[in-house]
């Protein structure tokens, strides 16, 4: 990471993370979640591929982000969870 001021390093992180976020949705699109690698969201992303495991564990954990922060799936979870409804009776 570049050197930054401390109260600009958040909005830094939250910048690069979304990044590959875009990226890897981008590569998912264009090849699918199973053919795509982590090196290639990273090239997608313009990225070290070991820059994108300083934001995520795995590409799983990247489609889990994307889901949980990109779709309607991660609110409707949370609000099956408030109604405490099971997901599988909706």
């Amino acid at each position: 990471m570049p050197k930054i001021a401390a109260s600009q390093r958040e909005q830094y992180v939250r910048n690069r993370r979304e990044q590959i976020l875009d990226a890897a949705m981008l590569a998912f699109a264009k090849k699918g979640f199973d053919a795509t690698s982590v090196s290639e969201i990273a090239q997608q992303a313009g990225l070290a591929k070991g820059t994108i495991y300083l934001y995520f564990s795995s590409k799983e954990d990247i489609f889990s982000a994307i889901l949980d922060e990109r779709s309607f799936v991660g609110q409707l979870t949370n609000l099956l969870e408030d109604l405490q409804m099971p997901v599988d009776q909706v």
